[in-house]
């Protein structure tokens, strides 16, 4: 057994602070970069909130092998003007709680989805979302992400025809002026009607990922995410 002064032992403690210290930020830095280091990928998870897309993207990462983002979800029905409602959002911040009390994370991804209203309306919508997201998930590392697109002339019958170009927009205004970051670019979906030659990636419905889509999504997340 070593015994210690009281020196070292102050030497011993600050350099295990640091070394933690260093973990996370390199857990940070590995998520912007979209890659983890394999050292840290069973320690520390990836939070994410959106709507049913995002479950279905996140469904398809974990399909397709992914260990870092939370288990999926239920986030059904999510958008933004929904998690910004007091009347409406208590059952997906519920949700959100019980996964980050189970993993606290760092590194949180948000996608937005529109379901109603403007630019102006959502942005505002957003900005709500955003100081809540950092109570419940304070000193994390947001990455935001507009919702899928489709394949012309395909359109999702849920939301306004231009939702996607709306969560562009929202996203782009976010990250120019909030200090988010840019998160992945979630790629487009064929629908049953869509233009040119490929599996339709859609279910029946025309707007939610099927087996193909949510490949599709979730190699999204695995190219970004690790």
């Amino acid at each position: 057994m070593v015994a210690f002064t009281r020196g070292q032992a102050r030497t011993a403690r600050r350099s295990s602070i640091a070394v933690v210290a260093v973990a996370f930020a390199v857990s940070i830095a590995s998520g912007s970069a979209g890659h983890a280091l394999p050292s840290l990928q069973g320690l520390l998870k990836v939070g994410y909130l959106g709507c049913s897309q995002t479950t279905g993207a996140v469904q398809g990462y974990h399909e397709l092998g992914g260990m870092r983002m939370w288990e999926t979800i239920e986030y059904g029905g999510g958008a933004v003007s929904r998690w910004a409602n007091p009347a409406t959002s208590s059952q997906y911040w519920a949700l959100f709680d019980e996964a980050y009390r189970a993993h606290p994370s760092l590194t949180i991804w948000w996608q937005l989805c529109i379901i109603a209203g403007d630019v102006n309306a959502n942005l505002s919508d957003a900005h709500l979302v955003l100081s809540q997201l950092h109570v419940h998930a304070p000193a994390s590392v947001i990455y935001v992400s507009a919702q899928n697109g489709y394949v012309a002339p395909h359109i999702c019958g849920i939301g306004p025809p231009n939702g996607p170009a709306i969560a562009q927009q929202v996203a782009d205004d976010l990250v120019a002026t909030t200090g988010v970051l840019r998160g992945p670019h979630m790629s487009d979906l064929r629908g049953s009607d869509s233009a040119g030659v490929g599996p339709t990636e859609t279910d029946s419905g025309g707007c939610h990922p099927n087996e193909i889509g949510r490949a599709k999504l979730g190699a999204n997340l695995l190219t970004f995410f690790g």
